[in-house]
């Protein structure tokens, strides 16, 4: 492409949330009624433009509101029922993500016996608060027979104490172990984190396919989760790689507006991508000896780098026009300008339907890369339309929501996996496609990319052999795909 242009607007598109997605009879919990309404409900509710309100889970494992930036139709797919002890169930996707104890695994990488996060109080504005009953039995046993002096809540039964069983029952309700000291005639409950989380871990009983059901999905801002039918579950590879490589390797300044993704999650991301190891891994702090050089290295390196992370989620174009001025100006200069992505933006005039809305936030951002000289790499996403063709490779018209997008744009990359379609057949496992569908000053065409998922991270591919992933961890390092050329 002969690299990004001063002045240009580089638009790069992907499919939402890779596909991940539940059945519209899914019961999402709204926060500010107390009530539950059906995931097709509240889709339709998004399109007529009402705002709508989830409970979403933090770092801290609290639950608290959060507003749904978009709703997608994603059209009928195979789903999976997962089960659990405590009477829970959800409808999923094979590829949909819930929080277990080793963090975020697909449904397909679960099994029964595993154990997946439940909401233990949900977030609600005004009403009574009412205690259940496993939490009135583990209180009243802390006040009579319980005592706080070690790490964890312990308590003091006679061997024929009555309420042995009733305690037992209880900390089960939890998902948690009730174990005999071995010490004195005691029991005592590991109920670590008991007091302040909000969850607590269900074990899957099974995981069934119910047949194909239309699916749906929702985006949240910031932790990109929302409780659905009482579980948890979750809703810019590329575009971390370049504003690493252009601000670590180029030392360029980078303005990295980030709508959908928190600073510290960008953090991980790029500390994980040039330490080479996992970024689950990083992420639970399971690191091992050997890998910490590289972490300490990468964060050293990172820190160093002129990368400027706002990771506001309610900014408009006015907002981020002022913001990249003042960074230009106070740097004496940007590299690159990054918006993640621009969807997510607040629209000037509400009353505008959404066609107009992204629209002038698509003007907007031509206007700024013009105005500042520097090329302004904004974020866009796709429709649906490549679900239903046969060949799924995106092109110009699947741009969401305006065309205008692809009339101010000087660039215009898709981003294609087969492998993600079409699973272990996939011809090109690994692989993945960089289309640049447009080019206003030069020529288009396709670009095959190594996709490494633990990382996540894009890399180049070698043209001689069919590609390896490398393992986290394990041998030599991977150019980055941003460094060609």
């Amino acid at each position: 492409t002969g690299g990004f242009q001063p002045g240009n607007l580089v638009v790069i598109a992907a499919r939402p949330a890779m596909g991940k997605c539940l059945s519209g009879s899914t019961l999402v919990y709204d926060p500010t009624t107390g009530t539950r309404r059906r995931l097709d409900e509240v889709v339709r509710a998004i399109e007529r433009g009402d705002e709508v309100w989830v409970a979403s889970l933090g770092a801290d494992f609290k639950l608290r509101r959060a507003t749904v930036s978009a709703a997608y139709r994603n059209g009928v797919k195979p789903l999976y029922r997962v089960a659990t002890r405590l009477g829970r169930r959800t409808d999923a996707t094979a590829n949909h993500p819930l929080l277990t104890l080793e963090g975020w695994k697909r449904v397909d990488e679960l099994k029964p016996g595993d154990r997946i996060a439940v909401p233990r109080n949900l977030p609600r504005v005004g009403g009574a608060e009412h205690m259940k009953d496993e939490d009135v039995v583990l209180l009243a046993a802390l006040i009579a027979d319980g005592n706080l002096t070690n790490r964890t809540p312990r308590f003091c039964f006679g061997e024929r104490s009555p309420i042995v069983s009733e305690v037992e029952c209880a900390v089960e309700a939890f998902g948690l172990e009730l174990r005999h000291s071995g010490r004195t005639p005691g029991v005592t409950a590991e109920l670590k984190n008991l007091a302040s989380s909000d969850v607590w871990w269900d074990e899957i009983t099974t995981i069934e396919p119910i047949g194909d059901e239309e699916t749906y999905d929702l985006t949240v801002p910031d932790h990109h989760n929302f409780v659905a039918d009482d579980l948890i579950v979750h809703n810019s590879a590329l575009v971390a790689n370049i504003a690493e490589h252009v601000a670590v390797k180029e030392k360029q300044p980078v303005a990295f507006f980030s709508l959908e993704m928190s600073e510290t999650e960008l953090a991980h991301r790029f500390i994980a991508v040039r330490a080479r190891i996992a970024s689950d891994r990083l992420r639970r702090g399971k690191v091992a000896a050997k890998d910490w050089p590289g972490v300490v290295r990468a964060c050293n390196e990172l820190e160093q780098a002129p990368l400027w992370i706002d990771d506001s989620s309610d900014v408009g174009m006015l907002d981020l026009r002022a913001k990249a001025r003042r960074l230009h100006a106070s740097e004496g200069g940007l590299g690159l300008v990054i918006v993640d992505y621009l969807q997510l933006m607040r629209p000037e005039d509400p009353r505008q339907n959404r066609v107009e809305q992204v629209a002038q936030i698509s003007r907007g951002l031509k206007i700024l890369a013009r105005e500042l000289q520097v090329p302004v790499l904004g974020i866009s996403q796709l429709s649906r339309a490549p679900e239903q063709r046969p060949d799924k490779r995106p092109i110009l018209s699947d741009l969401r929501e305006s065309g205008q997008i692809e009339q101010d744009s000087d660039l215009v990359g898709f981003i294609y996996r087969d492998e993600y379609y079409n699973g272990e057949d996939s011809d090109d496992p690994g692989v993945a496609e960089l289309i640049i569908a447009k080019h206003r000053n030069g020529p288009t065409g396709k670009v095959k990319l190594a996709f490494l998922d633990h990382y996540p991270s894009f890399a180049n591919l070698s043209r001689q052999e069919r590609p390896v992933e490398q393992k986290p961890g394990e041998g030599p390092p991977v150019l980055d795909a941003a460094e060609e050329g």
